[in-house]
């Protein structure tokens, strides 16, 4: 059996890492992975070694292993749902915002933050939300935030 050195505790990853074994446990790949976070997928799999060696794991499979035993109750049948899981707070806020109808500008002021730094938030989630328009972004931001 492929487990965890005795004294691992998920603290001890990064935040990196640990979104990373998160999507793992979604099912997503590597590729997917990276393409979601906007990083390579060198870097990736440069964090799946990193946390096998901090959880003394030798196996790739038995990385997988745990985070579906350990985190699989995280609705890996809703890709959509992974993919929320991947929004910082503040992009969460400001997809909140826009679900609401906000335009950048509106969301700038209430948050008291530039329109370029909103502009980016909203890129980013765009990315990581997999919309190919503005239209699909706001399609997804109404699914998952809007009651």
């Amino acid at each position: 059996m492929m487990l965890p050195r005795a004294n691992f505790h998920l603290s001890m990853l990064t935040k990196r890492e640990q979104e990373i074994l998160r999507l793992i446990a979604c099912g997503m790949s590597s590729l997917t992975i990276a393409t979601a976070l906007g990083i390579s997928i060198h870097t990736v799999r440069q964090h799946r070694t990193n946390m096998r060696r901090k959880m003394d794991m030798r196996h790739p499979g038995a990385l997988v292993r745990y985070a579906i035993l350990h985190l699989g109750e995280r609705r890996a049948d809703d890709p959509q749902a992974c993919r929320h899981d991947l929004l910082s707070s503040r992009e969460r806020e400001i997809c909140q915002l826009v679900g609401q109808g906000l335009s950048n500008d509106d969301i700038a002021t209430r948050l008291r933050i530039s329109p370029l730094t909103v502009r980016k938030h909203r890129q980013n989630a765009m990315r990581k939300f997999g919309a190919q328009s503005t239209a699909d972004f706001i399609r997804r931001v109404a699914d998952a935030f809007v009651d």
